[in-house]
């Protein structure tokens, strides 16, 4: 039970965090371990991201945008300035 806590409680945090920064509709970019995900945010769950991408629909954990590299992008595919 504990450790299932853990990261539930870890994704619940970096939630509340994300949403104070990120928009549905905002396109942007994140780098995980396993690969490299791009698309349009759709929401902003309390554990979770979802994205559209170009595959499909994806669910990404909350707490990766705190130990991965994420980018808010233009809606044309360019990096955000500022």
């Amino acid at each position: 039970f504990g450790l299932g806590a853990r990261h539930f409680v870890g994704n619940l945090l970096a939630a509340r965090n994300l949403r104070q920064s990120l928009q549905v509709g905002q396109r942007l970019r994140i780098q995980t371990a396993e690969r490299v995900l791009e698309g349009v945010v759709l929401e902003v769950a309390a554990t979770h991201v979802r994205l559209q991408t170009e595959e499909g629909e994806s669910i990404v954990p909350a707490h990766l945008f705190e130990l991965h590299t994420s980018e808010l992008l233009h809606p044309e595919g360019t990096h955000a300035t500022g």
